[in-house]
Parts: C-alpha cells; sequence; structure tokens
C-alpha cells in the first residue's frame, strides 16, 4: 500500500472514531456536517481494498461503454454495462474488480459528459448494491445530483434519519418491484409513513408490490393480521401480462410469508432437537435450497445447498452469517438489494426448523 492509500484510510478512520456513536439499536448517530464529512472523505479516496485488486477485465469490451444499438444480441463480452451485469453482479469474488474497472472506464471516457453519468450510475450501485460501503455509495448519488431511496439509506446507515427523512418526505409514490421505498419507511421504524405511502401505490402496477411491501412491513412490527390481510391482497392481483415475472415472485414471496407467519410467531429455538434439516423455497430464478443444522439448542451451520440466484450474489453468504450470529431468522433486514433471495433465505431457514420441532 502507497503512502497517499495508507494516508487516506486514516483520514477516513479519524472521521469514521470520531462520529460513531452508536444508538439503542446498534447503528451509529451522526450529525449533519458529521455524515457530509465522511461522505467527502471516503468518495474522494481510494478503498482500503484498491491495491490489492488487479484491474482486469476482457479485452474485447468496448470502452467507450455505448449503448447497444436496439435488438442487437446480448454479449457481455463486448459491452460494458453488460458485463457488469452478467459478470460482476453474479460474481461476488469479482465485485471489488468491477468497482476499480468502472473508475478506469469513467477515467478513459472523462470528456464524454454522457458516459461520465453512466459511470458515476455504475458506481453508485457498486458501492451500494454489491459492497455495501455506505459512504461511497452516497458519494456517488450526491454527484449525479439525485435525491431517491439509495442515498436515503445510505443516510439512515451512515447514522442520519433526518437527512434520510428528507428525502423520502418528498416520494409521492412508489412504483418499484418490490416496494423499495415502502420498505426503506419500516426499516426507519416510520411503519404509518410506510403504510400511508403503499396505499397511494397500490394501483401504479400489477405487480403487488406496494402490498407486499406494506405485508412486510406489518410483519415487521408485529402486526399479524395487518400483514396477512395485505398478503392475501398480493395473491388476490391479477396481472394483464401472462408472463408477469415479478407479480410472480411478490406471490411466491406471500405464500411463504403466509406459511412462516405462524412459525415465526411460535419459534422456540429450544424446542428444536438436534439434528440437520432441509428446506426448499422459491427464489428469485428459481428454487432455493438449504440445510440448517442445530446440535444443544444453538443453530450450528447454514448451508446453501442450491440455488439459481444471478444477480446480488452476497446475500447467499451474509443472511447465513447473520442468522448464524443472531441464532434467529427474525428480526433480520434482507440484505440491501436482494429482498428476494435474503427472504428466501429467512424463509427457508424457518420452515427447516419447524421439521425439527419437538412434538408435545
Amino acid at each position: 500500500m502507497n503512502r497517499s492509500s495508507l494516508l487516506a484510510i486514516c483520514a477516513i478512520a479519524v472521521v469514521f472514531a470520531s462520529t460513531c456513536v452508536l444508538c439503542a439499536d446498534g447503528k451509529p448517530t451522526r450529525t449533519r456536517e458529521e455524515v457530509v464529512a465522511l461522505i467527502e472523505a471516503a468518495g474522494t479516496t481510494r478503498p482500503q481494498w484498491w491495491d490489492s485488486v488487479p484491474l482486469e477485465y476482457p479485452e474485447t469490451l468496448d470502452l467507450s461503454f455505448a449503448q447497444p444499438p436496439q435488438g442487437e444480441p446480448w454479449d457481455s463480452r463486448r459491452n460494458v454495462g453488460q458485463y457488469m451485469w452478467s459478470i460482476i453482479n453474479e460474481n461476488a469474488g469479482r465485485f471489488e474488480q468491477g468497482t476499480k474497472f468502472m473508475h478506469y472506464v469513467m477515467k478513459l471516457n472523462e470528456d464524454d459528459p454522457w458516459v461520465v453519468r453512466r459511470c458515476m450510475e455504475q458506481l453508485a450501485h457498486c458501492y451500494h448494491d454489491l459492497l455495501q460501503d455506505w459512504a461511497r455509495a452516497a458519494y456517488w448519488r450526491r454527484k449525479l445530483g439525485v435525491r431517491d431511496v439509495t442515498l436515503a439509506n445510505c443516510y439512515w446507515q451512515l447514522g442520519n434519519k433526518e437527512m434520510a427523512v428528507e428525502i423520502m418526505a418528498g416520494i409521492g409514490y412508489d412504483p418499484s418491484r418490490y416496494g423499495g421505498a415502502i420498505k426503506q419507511w419500516a426499516d426507519m421504524g416510520e411503519l404509518e409513513q410506510a403504510r400511508k405511502l403503499a396505499v397511494v401505490s397500490m394501483g401504479s402496477r400489477d405487480w403487488g408490490a406496494a402490498q407486499r411491501a406494506l405485508a412486510d412491513a406489518y410483519r415487521k412490527f408485529g402486526r399479524y393480521e395487518e400483514a396477512i390481510d395485505y398478503y392475501e391482497q398480493v395473491l388476490a392481483v391479477v396481472s394483464q401480462s401472462e408472463d408477469n415475472l415479478i407479480l410472480k415472485h411478490n406471490q411466491d414471496h406471500a405464500r411463504l410469508a403466509l406459511e412462516n407467519i405462524r412459525l415465526y410467531e411460535t419459534f422456540d429455538l429450544g424446542k428444536v432437537q438436534d439434528g440437520s434439516f432441509a428446506a426448499s423455497v422459491p427464489a428469485y430464478n428459481g428454487d432455493l435450497a438449504l440445510r440448517v443444522t442445530v446440535g444443544a439448542h444453538a443453530i450450528l451451520a447454514v448451508e446453501i445447498t442450491e440455488h439459481h440466484e444471478k444477480q446480488f450474489y452476497s446475500s447467499l453468504t451474509d443472511m447465513p452469517e447473520r442468522i448464524l450470529a443472531a441464532q434467529d431468522f427474525r428480526g433480520i433486514d434482507a440484505t440491501t438489494g436482494a429482498t428476494v433471495t435474503a427472504e428466501a433465505i429467512k424463509s427457508a431457514v424457518a420452515r427447516a426448523l419447524s421439521q425439527g420441532t419437538k412434538t408435545q
């Protein structure tokens, strides 16, 4: 590591250490000035991993980052955007490499504002969805001049709810596939705001997304009757398209949630017998299977045995680790950017452990 990188890391560490005060739920709390300083310090310096990650990419890539002509076949060895989607996003071990590559592409095209903006959007995605580096993700969203759920989540994760609320208050409806803005309100403890946003968003698409997100919010707050009502509303949505995969994902999630509410409400690890228990549930790209090992009233291992997920692969390692640490599958928020996969893992763990519950 060179001297400039080391000094940069030390500077960020000083900012972080001087501002990191934990609130009751374990999240840091920082003033607006402290958050902005942390974002600027991180965004204008290289990440700690930078020097250890080689700059590697296929020589066939068109580094001008041109948009492919409409109708052209998908080619992840030529098109930069498709390379990032198919190769980087689907391989957790290449997240840092892809992020460094996007910095390189932006530098190569620094005289083309349109390409620079596309690179900035990719960098914000990499730092937020792949690396969960909230400060650098916020830096690039701010550079883009975008005030959206992603930036709000960054502020929330960095410890300033007020900054997050200012952005969220400007979001009038949530047309996203899985109700990201509704979920953000719920994650911040604002159930009533989540409900209001869901109500005005329910007719925007035939995805069942707003109903699903509100049901998840009620479930998060332990209000199971309301959760059941909205999950049933998801199942009642009728699509105008025969191949509505988004609605299918949301309805699969609702079915699992209805099944698992009983498991979540009554779960007691002390009643699960020793052994290894397997379960399979629908995830984003097909069934996801796992095995949970229990011994002496403790979860010893959560092993993914089969999956077909491609995007946001990190949840496949992140969620099992968090479940092991918590010794529970309840109260753990879905991995950012990987809601469907993360929730599928939690549901599969619940289903697996139910098989080992001792009968009274």
